[in-house]
Order: C-alpha cells, then sequence, then structure tokens
C-alpha cells in the first residue's frame, strides 16, 4: 500500500514492479510497512522471553497447544512464521532474525539502484527537468 502511495506521489506508473516500490522506499529512507512490523514483533517476543515471568508464560502457552496438537494462538503463529519453523520460539532464533531483518535493510539501502533513484529525487528537487526522465528510465528497466 505505501509503494503505490509513494508512486502516485512520484508520478511513476502504478503498475511498477514490487521491487522498485521497495528501492524507491529505501531511497527515501522510508522503512517499508512488512519490514518494520516484523522487526516490532520480533523485538517484542525478544522482550517477552527476556522477562522472566513472561517467558513461563509464553512457554507454558505453547505447552499447552502443542499437547493439544491446536494451534490457535495468534501471536505464536506469526513468530513461528517469521523464524520459519515450528519448534519452541528460542531467544537465539529470534535475535538472529532481528540481526538478518537490519541487514537485509542495510543491504538494500545501499544498494546502487536506491542511490541512482536518490539522485534522481535530488535531481528533481533541484527543478532539473532530466531528473524525472531518467527515474523513469531506470523505473522502467524493472
Amino acid at each position: 500500500m505505501e509503494g503505490i502511495m509513494m508512486k502516485r506521489i512520484i508520478g511513476v506508473n502504478k503498475r511498477t514492479h514490487t521491487t522498485v516500490q521497495r528501492l524507491i522506499l529505501y531511497a527515501l529512507d522510508v522503512e517499508p510497512v512488512d519490514l518494520k512490523i516484523k522487526k516490532i514483533k520480533t523485538k517484542f517476543a525478544r522482550r517477552l522471553l527476556e522477562n522472566g515471568y513472561t517467558h513461563e508464560l509464553l512457554q507454558s502457552i505453547e505447552n499447552n497447544e502443542r499437547d493439544k496438537n491446536k494451534f490457535k494462538n495468534k501471536f505464536l503463529n506469526e513468530m513461528k512464521e517469521i523464524l520459519k519453523n515450528q519448534e519452541k520460539l528460542e531467544i537465539e532464533k529470534i535475535k538472529r532474525v532481528i540481526k538478518e531483518t537490519e541487514e537485509e535493510k542495510k543491504i538494500m539501502a545501499k544498494n546502487g539502484i536506491s542511490d541512482s533513484i536518490k539522485t534522481c529525487f535530488a535531481m528533481i528537487n533541484s527543478n532539473d527537468q532530466n531528473g524525472k526522465t531518467l527515474l523513469n528510465l531506470l523505473i522502467k528497466a524493472f
């Protein structure tokens, strides 16, 4: 959704590929919503597991669901989906996912295409007519 809004504001074709949407967001130093939500959920899970009381409560809920073979807890299901496994939640796995998410953000932000898009935006801001043309040509490549 945020990608579509950005494309409309910038004036790019609304049918532009999703990868370009992410590159535009990174060029504008805007974190994609799905990545932000993933970070919030994993950091919350890490805080739950670091606290003794909530850690025991979470383990109890997880064990209860596992024993009954009914996985109805939405939070646990989402965390298992983020962690890409159905095993017990462990703090080391969550820390690894947080680190991977941060690394992905750094890689995408330093992408050469994102830098080119930033340059096009700078040209547009300085009223250079070629900036919009270059941006459209750059985006059409995808």
